[in-house]
């Protein structure tokens, strides 16, 4: 999840901001949380709890329900039918569980998917709701918007190919490759920095899917030390997509989706 400029995308803002955000949120009352999706469903934020090992990872509750909706009731013994003593303005409970990591320019979540929880969009238009209430208070218009995209945990190349498009790459290599003979530059690299990021861009509705595939096995067949490669794409459906060698290689735990938010 990434914040960002909702006139150029590519201009991303600090997470501070979602976090200004949540903040907001839970100082209000519970009822004053509320938002509705639909509507006949609603939802709120419950609980956010930072771990006490590291304030940037945290997790958060939200809880919904359907109303507006009374059937009547019906004895499984007896097959005897009776009214719904629920309100109408009732509904059953549904909880949807999720932990995040903030990093400096987006958040990594993974959510919890359930029958009838709330999603990544739901999530999304929460924030951005509560967000433009916070500035609206302040007496300032919102000046971005959130945006996500999903990451595939599963081999990074099977994945890559299996795009449509990739608009962005980046590819994180050791400086060693500057002396080497792939780039022959100066082998004077003291003062660089031990990592040095590479940015590929497509032309407008262009795609770098195969330059990034050849920079990834050349880079790879060259003894080279690849970092870590990050794309933005699309695919079929044309879902946001976000490809990381780095998420991509870790150990796989019982998770039921991955979610890269960024504020736009």
């Amino acid at each position: 999840m990434k914040v960002v400029s909702p006139s150029d995308t590519s201009e991303v803002f600090d997470t501070s901001k979602l976090r200004e955000i949540v903040n907001y949120i839970v100082t209000l009352a519970r009822e004053d949380r509320k938002w509705d999706a639909t509507e006949k469903r609603f939802c709120f934020l419950s609980d956010v709890n930072v771990s006490p090992n590291n304030p940037n990872v945290e997790t958060w509750i939200f809880k919904g329900a359907e109303n507006g909706y009374r059937p009547p009731l019906l004895n499984g013994n007896t097959l005897q039918e009776r009214e719904n003593p629920r309100g109408l303005e009732e509904g059953d409970m549904q909880k949807t569980h999720l932990g995040l990591c903030y990093y400096e320019d987006e958040v990594i979540l993974i959510l919890e998917q359930i029958k009838y929880g709330i999603n990544i969009n739901n999530i999304t238009r929460y924030l951005e709701n509560f967000a433009e209430k916070f500035y609206r208070l302040s007496g300032n218009n919102l000046d971005y918007t959130i945006k996500y995209s999903i990451i595939p945990k599963e081999n990074f190349l099977e994945e890559l190919q299996k795009l449509r498009r990739v608009r962005v790459g980046f590819v994180s290599v050791s400086k060693q490759l500057l002396g080497s003979e792939f780039l022959n530059f100066s082998d004077r690299t003291r003062e660089i920095k031990d990592e040095i990021n590479i940015e590929i861009k497509a032309n407008r509705m262009g795609s770098i899917l195969d330059p990034i595939v050849d920079m990834y096995h050349k880079l790879a067949a060259s003894n080279q030390k690849i970092k870590k490669i990050r794309v933005y794409g699309s695919d079929e459906n044309n879902h946001e997509i976000t490809l990381d060698t780095e998420i991509n290689k870790r150990p796989r735990r019982k998770q039921r989706g991955i979610v890269t938010l960024f504020l736009t």
